[in-house]
């Protein structure tokens, strides 16, 4: 991503919807590994003229509570709301579900319930009138944060399980786990999908909230020794790009069966997509639910 935003700010002309768009997620990425310096620039080059008002504000609420400025953030994430909500008028509903996720949480974390409610309002309104996939989430999300609706909160994690984006399953995730009878499950879910992003920050705050909650992070051990010779070769085949039935044939066993193989190996690793187990096994990071290489979290 970040290769390609650097090649993409080479081409000409400089401010179309894509370069905005690149702008605004390179400037999140950077906020999240820790470089606010680089964060702020790329937030800068966006600038007032970006198209997309709730994605930017998203990225400068991002920002400014990682940065220890959580009254700042959330000033600034209201603004953002008004600029995105005339957006929205105009049909422009772009990031506009990140933004009302974000501000929702973090006016959750500042004891503001009242505001979390008024969001989960504006959040339903929007979806009421646009629809669409991603306005849904927020409008589950919202409904599990605001009126502690597990059934909701879990509605959204298993949708966006089935569609693999991590970074709102990793919410999703974390808001189950504030409104369930039993955070652990949700917590260390969102702590592997932390480890897998590479967060070092994002996964010292779920850190935090697991020692408020009296959860230990989860424990891995190498997978490779784990794993029979079979599954590993269908996890080689998949790395090469073979289908289901391109595997069965390959290891002489029924397309069924090489299905089987694949629920086994989710359950037995934890990953929840052909993606992932390949990446996971290309980067060496392939590991059994439960405990890792060292034995510690």
């Amino acid at each position: 991503m970040l290769s390609a935003a650097r090649a993409l700010e080479l081409s000409w002309p400089p401010h179309t919807p894509i370069h905005h768009l690149s702008r605004l997620l390179v400037a999140e990425i950077r906020g999240c590994e820790g470089d606010p310096g680089l964060a702020t620039q790329w937030l800068a080059i966006s600038g007032p003229t970006c198209p997309f008002p709730a994605m930017w504000g998203w990225a400068e609420m991002g920002l400014l509570s990682r940065s220890g400025r959580p009254l700042e953030a959330l000033a600034a994430g209201w603004r953002a709301y008004e600029l995105a909500a005339d957006a929205a008028e105009r049909g422009n509903v772009v990031g506009l579900h990140w933004l009302l996720v974000r501000l929702a949480l973090l006016e959750c974390e500042a004891g503001n319930e009242d505001k979390v409610l008024e969001l989960r309002a504006l959040t339903r309104k929007w979806y009421e009138r646009f629809g669409g996939r991603r306005l849904q989430m927020a409008d589950l999300m919202l409904g599990g944060l605001a009126e502690r609706d597990f059934a909701s909160a879990h509605a959204a994690v298993e949708a966006l399980r089935a569609h693999d984006n991590q970074s709102e399953l990793l919410r999703a995730c974390l808001i189950a786990s504030a409104v369930a009878e039993e955070p652990r499950p949700w917590l260390h879910e969102a702590y592997d999908i932390a480890k897998r992003l590479g967060g070092d920050q994002l996964r010292m705050t779920i850190k935090a909230r697991m020692r408020e909650c009296g959860v230990t992070p989860p424990r891995h051990r190498a997978a490779s020794q784990e794993l029979s010779d079979i599954e590993q070769r269908v996890i080689a085949l998949i790395q090469r790009g073979l289908t289901n039935r391109q595997i069965a044939v390959s290891v002489r066993v029924s397309e069924k069966t090489v299905e089987s193989y694949l629920t086994r190996l989710f359950a037995k690793t934890g990953c929840r997509s052909r993606l992932d187990l390949a990446t996971a096994s290309l980067e060496g990071r392939l590991a059994l639910a439960g405990y890792d290489r060292s034995g510690t979290a």
